[in-house]
């Protein structure tokens, strides 16, 4: 008769069963297909598997309906069994729940699609498929054929898979739903579903040899058969057979422990009419008030849940050997009732299910069918010894106990040999993460792989494509704006649009969500706006902002902090800002004393846990730093000096360096790593940098320098907008995203040795005022106040409409102590008129009055409620 087959991505038939040509042709097709397979995103793999599973969640999905039409004419589960189990098959293909078996069981996912920096160690790693991966599936429960194949393609292998002769139908009718949702074939192209004789040694002998991996599930004669004539390397992964038990203290089965125990096992026992390897077989039950005094207790509750059960999931057929092996038990149960030696409890009707009571010791191995072997104990050691004596055959045990007895039971049964334990009821349902059979079955299938060259450019051009295709399958807003674009392209980028804060405004919530590439449960949210005012919120997994953290820790390494620094964390906490949170996870990954002080308590407070702890490093916004310096001065507090400050979210000027050298002998003032809460860790200073001159954190960030006007790359050493593609942000990808920020490029070699890109941050493209025909530079203002003696570094430029007419007022913070009057405002102001030109012209042509200068105390300007910062430039002119 003729025999199907399907075959990448196509049916085939063939006149009998596949023969060892046909296995030779389908394996060379196999190989050929691994490179294809290994390059494939694991994002669009997720994708077809959760189309595929949501299409099946439906009652009215044809190959559903076709399914619980022919499945019951080929297995011996009964309809609502075979309905029960196709209800699982979308909660298999969830997109979510691949992810979470996925990081449990291989740490992360990005490792399946390329080199992934582990800070901590300095090096990356990567998980490669191992290559053609045969699945030799047992017919007991048909799902677990498919969960098979769905570990062998989240893993990127080429996927053969042997047929049971138990169940030679849904394999090929999943598969066939699969390229339903499979148009471009990435997933089906990598599947061939096989059908030949079981013992066929010339088919298995080309396989054998053939094959990368051989992934076994069955009983033990199938597993002996492959561990023989295997290819040199070729990689067994066995799953024999396997058994299951129970055991439940007398402490557990107080209140209402004995019906929980009763319900959660009947439902245990009755899945998949006990065929599973999670089945209970038997169940060890203690006496907690004289012999047999637990079971008394359990097995009347036992008895009614079985009943209940069996009407929910009545038992499907058996064939005729079963029956015979399930009566004879029956039979010697009652022959050992009339010796009082055990008590036999059945079904009212047919072999429906059984529960044979007994007190000597002993693991029984059951004839299934849904029959439960109960066993009385009066302490918990003898139950432990019997689950030792099958201990290599042991899988599952349900434990129910008491909070004290949990701990320690467990562990004895861990060392008896089970290697999972879970609570009655739960036996069938396994969680992301749990060992199988003591093992995590996905990390059978691929190979760690270490790179110990640093060179993370070579890890752009790849993890910028993954990104690219990420956000366009996954990001409403992003698949707009990248619609046409082929990811591979190495010129794809550049033909993105800019993305602006005012996109993240829209398409976040509480306005939007569809810049958003998955939901936000498990992500942890954080305001930006800064100086600018209104917040606009940022998502981040925990993964990312975990590696934010640890990139974050290598950049304070590399700004000179050092093993044994007690560092005080300065950022405001609270109010959704994330410094101050990052520096904290941050520093907990060095070897430094963190101080977690912030900057929001007052500066009594503040300096009190300085001076107490003696802590040497200061980290924080610049501006609060500077109030700091001003307090202990002026108060002339002993006690707090700091070796090294770094700061970030503000510029940092000479003056304000000296000054805190001054106030606090402060030895070096470097940033703390250059980033914003869109866009992430841009940039680092060494020990080496001068100014406000920055390393590229190469590896997690792609930069580009554009002209702010026109949008194009700017000329090597010329002023350009920091324009950011975050190559870490997958749940909100921020792709060609204006900073607002200006920088250039600096040339040459650092002296450090570091190879990263350097640039130098010049201030704001917004810190350009124009008014009265005059372009005002943030930074011209600043170097002028630096000539005035007396001076803080912080001050404000205000435009607003007087009359009609344009009006510029400076306001600056004096210095504590310092005098100020007007003298000081006009020297301010002669300062500023001799470092603008641009305001000189227009002053002296009528265009603007002479600017208005406000020299105020410390902490006369208003800050931002928010944030602390001082708005460098606020225009209040109408528009």
């Amino acid at each position: 008769m003729p025999t199907r087959h399907f075959l990448f991505g196509r049916f085939h038939e063939t006149d009998g069963p596949l023969d060892a040509e046909g296995a030779r042709s389908a394996l060379a097709e196999a190989t050929s297909a691994r490179r294809r397979a290994a390059a494939t995103g694991l994002g669009e793999i997720l994708d077809v598997l959760a189309a595929t599973g949501k299409s099946w969640s439906h009652p009215g999905y044809p190959p559903r309906r076709e399914a619980l039409g022919r499945l019951p004419e080929i297995l011996s589960f009964s309809q609502p069994m075979i309905e029960r189990t196709l209800e699982l098959l979308p909660l298999l293909l969830e997109r979510e729940a691949l992810l979470a078996r996925i990081r449990a069981e291989l740490g992360s996912e990005e490792l399946l699609d390329g080199w992934v920096r582990q800070e901590a160690l300095g090096l990356s790693y990567t998980l490669r498929p191992r290559g053609v991966l045969l699945h030799v599936s047992a017919g007991n429960v048909f799902l677990g054929a498919v969960d098979s194949l769905v570990m062998g393609l989240v893993t990127k292998n080429v996927n053969l898979m042997k047929l049971s002769r138990a169940d030679p139908y849904f394999p090929l009718a999943f598969v066939r739903s699969l390229a339903e949702h499979d148009p471009r074939g990435v997933v089906t192209g990598s599947i061939g579903i096989l059908s030949w004789k079981g013992g066929d040694t010339a088919v298995e002998a080309v396989l054998k040899q053939g094959v990368d991996t051989i992934m076994v599930w069955g009983g033990e004669e199938a597993v002996r058969s492959y561990r023989s004539g295997l290819g040199l390397g070729t990689h067994l992964v066995e799953y024999g057979p396997k058994l299951s038990g129970a055991i439940l203290t007398w402490r557990g089965l107080a209140g209402a422990g004995a019906r929980a125990a009763a319900r959660g096992l009947a439902r245990d026992l009755a899945m998949w009419d006990q065929s599973a390897c999670s089945s209970p077989q038997t169940v060890y039950v203690q006496d907690g008030a004289g012999p047999g005094s637990g079971a008394a207790r359990f097995l009347p509750l036992l008895l009614e849940a079985l009943q209940r059960v069996s009407r929910q999931l009545p038992p499907g057929r058996m064939t005729v050997d079963e029956k015979v092996e399930v009566r004879k038990s029956r039979e010697l149960a009652r022959f050992e009732e009339a010796q009082g030696e055990s008590a036999l409890y059945e079904s009212p009707r047919g072999l429906a299910w059984t529960v044979i009571h007994e007190r000597r010791p002993g693991f029984v191995l059951s004839p299934l069918g849904r029959t439960l072997f109960v066993k009385s104990v009066s302490d918990l050691e003898g139950a432990i010894a019997d689950f030792e004596a099958v201990g290599p055959y042991l899988q599952c045990v349900a434990v129910q106990a008491s909070p004290e007895e949990l701990g320690p039971l467990t562990l004895r049964l861990a060392g008896a040999g089970g290697s999972r334990f879970c609570a009655p009821g739960s036996m069938p349902d396994v969680l992301a993460g749990s060992p199988h059979d003591g093992r995590h079955p996905l990390a059978e299938l691929v190979r760690k792989v270490g790179l110990e060259l640093d060179s993370p450019r070579m890890e752009v051009p790849g993890r910028l494509a993954r990104l690219l295709a990420h956000a366009s399958r996954r990001s409403p807003f992003h698949a707009r704006r990248l619609k046409g674009l082929d990811p591979r392209d190495p010129d794809a980028l550049s033909r993105v649009p800019l993305m602006t804060k005012d996109d993240v405004y829209a398409h976040t919530p509480p306005l939007g969500g569809d810049l958003l590439a998955g939901p936000a449960c498990g992500a942890v949210v954080f305001a930006s706006g800064g100086s600018t005012g209104q917040p606009k919120f940022s998502y981040y997994t925990s993964a990312e902002f975990d590696r934010v953290a640890a990139v974050l820790a290598r950049l304070m390494r590399a700004a000179g902090l050092a093993p044994g620094d007690r560092v005080a964390n300065l950022f405001v906490a609270g109010g959704l800002w994330s410094s101050f949170v990052a520096v904290h996870q941050a520093l907990a990954k060095l070897d430094c004393l963190n101080l977690p002080i912030g900057g929001h308590i007052g500066m009594d407070a503040i300096c009190e846990h300085l001076s107490a702890l003696s802590a040497d490093v200061l980290i924080g916004l610049p501006s609060m730093i500077l109030e700091l310096a001003h307090h202990v001065r002026a108060r002339r507090i002993r006690g707090i000096r700091a070796r090294l400050v770094l700061y970030g979210g503000e510029h940092v000027s000479g003056e304000m360096r000296a000054y805190l050298a001054r106030a606090l002998g402060v030895e070096a003032v470097r940033s703390a790593g250059y980033a914003s809460v869109d866009a992430g860790t841009i940039g680092f200073q060494c020990e080496r940098a001068e100014g406000s001159v920055h390393h590229l954190v190469e590896g997690h960030q792609l930069l580009e320098l554009l002209d702010p006007d026109t949008g194009r790359p700017v000329p090597l050493g010329e002023a350009g907008e920091v324009v950011v593609t975050s190559l870490e942000r997958l749940l909100m990808p921020m792709i060609r995203y204006r900073t607002g920020d200006l920088a250039r490029r600096v040339s040459g070699v650092c002296r450090c040795g570091a190879s990263e890109e350097r640039f130098e941050l010049l201030g704001r493209c917004d810190d350009r005022l124009q008014i009265g025909g005059a372009r005002i530079v943030v930074s011209d203002v600043a170097r002028a106040l630096g000539t005035v003696p007396g001076l803080t570094p912080l001050f404000q430029l205000e435009a607003a409409t007087v009359r009609g007419r344009e009006r510029l007022t400076l306001r600056v913070e004096s210095a504590p102590g310092a005098r100020y009057g007007p003298a000081r405002d006009r020297a301010v102001r002669a300062a500023l008129m001799a470092a603008s030109e641009d305001l000189r012209l227009s002053v002296e042509k009528g265009w603007l009055k002479e600017p208005d200068v406000q020299v105020v105390p410390s902490g006369g300007i208003p800050r931002v409620t928010r944030t602390q910062k001082v708005r460098t430039v606020v225009d209040k002119r109408r528009r």
